[in-house]
């Protein structure tokens, strides 16, 4: 894999501060949205907000939800290029993955269209679990759930015999091969204590508990013939008269028996009544930093969707203890003809609706979408615009940052005559395209608001106070197992394994000039 260096103007306009960065958005603005040309690559009102995100992170876990279509989720299905690159731009800030993506149940991935999803591959049995019994409106794009029974062949599930299974790779081993990284290096720590939470949904009238199986093996493909280790059983409240809720119970420490790919085999505990089971994850109990994003998008969505299609799913939304929110629409936008203004509205009820499931004072990022082919010009000029509609709502909201993806993709290359590099069919991101949309924009927001301490530069590998090609060479050499100077070490991100991650990223280091 070749690393870029990508050299931005980030604009960061400290505006508010103190309870004043906490108010309520105003909804217009009397100015026209800018051209994305004229919009900053980055903005903010209150920048410390967004630093604090990060500060937070080298900690504690913290965890972002991504609503987007289905280049955000992925062109084939749940997977993708675009989300795993993007939890993999913040892991090599992290080092560390603290816990897996939320897992879809009712679902089987990993074995190629569709990839897993970062960290974790499920499969799925017949007769085995079944659709949920929820509404459709009650959960998000990208989280179909799931109702299940007993695994013993005699119960009201269509005497379901398998439950839903579930594999964490620390290695993303099954992601899609475009991201370039899978079954490469170690993301989750598995010399951690080892938890799964799961989330599963009250009804009013009946509902059994959850069953959890745990087992583990040595190979990335989940295998229901695997001897189980441990079994565990929820004890949550799970029938409830009322309006339903989404209840979380932890399980573990799971025990992996020593082997590498744990798994767990999810079911109800009644063959007489149905359970349902929404998501779960894995959770890592020894290192806790870093961030999760779980993309919840769908293929032909835009800005409206959710508040229609799914309209009830704010009670998950809060379930699932979001941080932070990514919203990334635009390009099916475009094609249904809204306007700047209309787009900006779109988007601003979207933050108002997770805002209102949520907290008040969420911190949103919105991400804008790149260029996109086979627009008529006056919806080209209206997506041209969309990064000046997001400006406008980051503006009146110190709570929001835009990142100009269009701009910074733009500045890459990534327009008409070239669409061919950055997208499979003038739409759709290709491989390359959707690596480098997810660079662009963690550089940007790293470089914006990462206020640790500088330290010296780690590029400057002779220690000679310049960065320089000898520091390049000096490098090389050590990681070859020739000479090192000094007391340096070819294991420049210090997890005690030299390997390709440590010279990806003293390229990284290297090309941005520390």
């Amino acid at each position: 894999m070749t690393t870029s260096s990508f050299h931005l103007k980030v604009w960061v306009v400290a505006w508010a501060s103190g309870a004043a960065a906490l108010a309520a958005c105003a909804q217009t603005s009397p100015d026209a949205p800018l051209h994305f040309s004229e919009v900053p690559e980055i903005f903010a009102q209150n920048p410390a907000l967004f630093s604090a995100l990060i500060r937070d992170a080298h900690s504690q876990t913290r965890r972002g939800l991504i609503l987007g279509d289905s280049q955000e989720t992925s062109p084939d299905g749940r997977g993708g290029v675009y989300v795993p690159r993007l939890n993999y731009e913040i892991w090599t800030r992290f080092h560390n993955a603290p816990e897996s993506a939320y897992i879809a149940m009712n679902s089987s991935f990993g074995g190629g269209h569709p990839y897993s999803d970062w960290l974790s591959r499920t499969a799925k049995a017949n007769p085995g679990v079944s659709a949920s019994r929820l509404p459709f409106s009650a959960l998000p794009p990208g989280v179909p759930g799931c109702s299940t029974s007993t695994t013993d062949g005699a119960n009201v599930n269509s005497n379901q015999l398998y439950g839903q299974l579930v594999q964490l790779q620390f290695n993303a081993a099954s992601i899609d091969v475009g991201c370039q990284i899978a079954g490469t290096g170690a993301f989750f720590d598995m010399d951690q204590p080892l938890f799964l939470d799961v989330i599963a949904a009250t009804n009013p009238t009946a509902s059994g508990q959850i069953r959890v199986r745990v087992a583990a093996t040595q190979s990335d493909n989940p295998s229901y013939y695997a001897p189980t280790i441990q079994t565990f059983e929820s004890d949550m409240e799970l029938v409830h008269p009322g309006p339903t809720k989404f209840l979380t119970q932890r399980f573990g420490p799971l025990n992996t028996s020593g082997m590498q790919f744990p798994q767990v085999e999810l079911s109800g505990t009644d063959p007489n009544v149905l359970t349902d089971i929404v998501t779960c994850k894995f959770v890592g109990g020894g290192h806790p930093a870093g961030i999760t994003l779980t993309s919840l998008g769908n293929g032909g969505y835009d800005a409206t969707t959710i508040l229609t299609l799914h309209r009830d799913c704010g009670p998950l939304i809060a379930a699932m203890a979001p941080d932070f929110v990514m919203i990334a629409y635009g390009a099916n936008d475009a094609v249904y003809g809204y306007s700047p203004q209309g787009f900006k509205n779109n988007v601003t009820q979207v933050i108002q609706f997770v805002r209102e499931s949520t907290r008040p004072d969420l911190p949103i990022i919105l991400l804008c979408d790149p260029f996109r082919a086979y627009l008529s010009p006056d919806r080209l000029e209206n997506l041209d615009h969309y990064p000046g509609a997001a400006l406008q709502i980051a503006q009146n909201d110190p709570c929001v940052c835009v990142i100009n993806s269009r701009r910074l993709t733009h500045d890459q290359g990534w327009q008409l005559r070239n669409n061919f590099l950055f997208m499979t069919d003038g739409v759709h991101y290709t491989p390359y395209g959707a690596i480098t949309k997810a660079q662009l924009e963690m550089q940007a927001f790293f470089d914006a608001f990462d206020d640790r301490p500088v330290l010296p530069c780690d590029a400057d590998f002779n220690a000679d106070t310049g960065v320089d090609f000898f520091d390049y060479d000096d490098f090389v050499n050590c990681f070859e197992g020739l000479l090192c100077p000094g007391d340096r070490t070819a294991d420049f991100n210090h997890d005690t394994a030299i390997d390709f991650f440590d010279y990806d990223d003293f390229v990284r280091a290297f090309e941005s000039g520390c």
